[in-house]
């Protein structure tokens, strides 16, 4: 996982390092699958990640 991705997911509470697995069951596992909704969004300028509420 590209580590600018990794960390934009992890800002969002839905990405821990070390949880996702290679392996389940002796099985090697061919993906993962992340899924949130959140009302907060965020914004990147100069590399630089901005937390940015939703208006519902």
């Amino acid at each position: 996982i590209n580590p600018r991705t990794r960390a934009l997911l992890a800002g969002m509470g839905v990405y821990q390092e070390g949880i996702a697995k290679q392996q389940v069951n002796s099985k090697d596992v061919t993906a993962h699958i992340y899924e949130y909704t959140t009302q907060v969004g965020m914004t990147i300028k100069n590399d630089v990640v901005s937390l940015v509420p939703k208006q519902q």
